[in-house]
């Protein structure tokens, strides 16, 4: 018996063409929902990664249920709650899978670097350097001006290329530690960012 958990978990995502949704349980179970009639439908509620908590979910391609989902150190790809394949890829918790648009994702982790993982060789193909002094909550890439972000838990906005996983220096210091950013597809120099300070920023990159 796994007992419900305390969580901060990111583990919320929408399937791009079908109206169905992947989440967590309240003890850190996997959990999938179809929502296309009068009431939710529940798919299944799978132990994906053992006793550890989900920390993050997501539908990797158009048309199919396959699903992402991270925890502490490990990935695991699943369809309908069963195990396509898993990967050990960092010592603590994966918090994000950002698609780049090749069949590649950038990762933020709690190891406090960013992983290139490619889903079409189904391995991580580059891992940066460690960077941050706290934990990585969120990486961020915007398709129109091909820059990449993460935030955490060091109050900093970071810019990495997203080739190298490396930094490429600090655009934006926020008053307290950070959840998520976000950059505008049609004005990418206008961000939003969720602060702990209780705070939702508005942010001009070019300033």
């Amino acid at each position: 018996p796994i007992p419900p958990n305390s969580s901060q978990s990111q583990a919320l995502c929408f399937h791009p063409t079908s109206a169905r949704l992947a989440t967590r349980s309240a003890n850190a179970g996997v959990v999938e929902l179809d929502y296309s009639g009068p009431s939710m439908e529940l798919l299944h509620c799978t132990r994906l990664h053992g006793a550890e908590d989900v920390t993050t979910v997501f539908y990797p391609w158009d048309g199919s249920h396959q699903l992402l989902s991270g925890a502490l150190g490990s990935v695991v790809l699943s369809d309908n709650g069963m195990v396509v394949q898993s990967w050990r890829i960092a010592s603590n918790n994966v918090h994000w899978f950002e698609p780049l648009g090749d069949e590649h994702y950038l990762i933020a982790t709690d190891d406090r670097r960013i992983l290139r993982f490619d889903m079409k060789a189904r391995e991580v193909v580059v891992t940066g350097s460690v960077f941050t002094r706290d934990d990585l909550e969120h990486v961020h890439y915007n398709r129109t001006s091909g820059r990449a972000f993460v935030v955490g838990f060091d109050r900093s906005v970071y810019e990495v290329d997203p080739r190298t996983c490396e930094p490429m220096g600090v655009v934006y210091r926020a008053p307290f530690k950070m959840r998520w950013f976000k950059t505008l597809t049609a004005a990418p120099d206008t961000a939003f960012l969720q602060c702990f300070d209780g705070g939702l920023y508005r942010v001009d990159l070019a300033t």
